[in-house]
């Protein structure tokens, strides 16, 4: 049983997970800590939700759509500062904690530590949905966290980035990939941009200081944002 929760009230507790992770839930706005209600009109508080999922999840069998569907949900229906801490321990324990040693002093907080494959570890045996889940909650720290939890990202992207450096390189140079082609590279005879909704950049180069250049460099603007 999970904790805190009554036997009987097992079912409705789990189903209130997959509604979360359909994009079934409800914010109930007058309650802090923030509640959420299924789809069959049953409470639960945002951490309990949290805390029971994540106790059961394991790096061998971790679904990235599934749980990355649950996590934004989630946040949309609460906020970022909610559900953070839930999902970085679990990525500690399944993933870092699991797949790496700890190559320098041990000291340090776990985020200026460095991190080798333990032995005998073959980068291509830490799963992959595993990893995407872990550049999620990455990217998600450093769109929706504060000032100082990049060093979240840091942290959850050198520990990717051991085994799959490409998926890093990716992010870094095309974002997500959520945003449309059009938006991500645009080349106009008034100016030049790209924009990265991973690390929240957009570089602009306007080659003229004219009226219609600064429209339509607001017009690109409106549209990413």
């Amino acid at each position: 049983m999970k904790p805190e929760v009554q036997e009987e009230l097992q079912p409705l507790f789990d189903q209130c997970i997959q509604d979360a992770i359909d994009g079934r839930i409800t914010r109930l706005d007058s309650l802090w800590p923030p509640v959420v209600v299924s789809s069959q009109g049953v409470p639960f508080e945002v951490w309990q939700l949290l805390r029971a999922w994540t106790e059961i999840q394991r790096a061998e069998t971790l679904d990235a759509e599934k749980a990355i569907a649950f996590s934004e949900n989630l946040r949309r229906q609460s906020r970022w500062g909610e559900i953070d801490h839930h999902l970085l321990d679990m990525l500690k324990r399944e993933l870092q904690e699991k797949y790496f040693i700890v190559t320098g002093n041990e000291d340090d907080h776990f985020w200026d530590r460095e991190y080798s494959l333990k032995p005998g570890i073959r980068a291509e045996e830490v799963p992959e949905p595993l990893l995407r889940f872990a550049c999620y909650v990455a990217v998600s720290y450093k769109v929706y966290g504060l000032d100082f939890e990049y060093l979240d990202t840091n942290y959850l992207l050198g520990l990717v980035e051991k085994v799959r450096p490409d998926m890093v390189k990716k992010l870094r140079e095309n974002g997500t990939g959520r945003l449309p082609i059009s938006l991500q590279k645009r080349k106009t005879e008034h100016f030049t941009a790209s924009a990265n909704d991973a690390f929240a950049v957009i570089r602009i180069t306007a080659r003229d200081n004219t009226e219609e250049c600064c429209h339509d460099v607001l017009n690109y603007l409106c549209e990413v944002l």
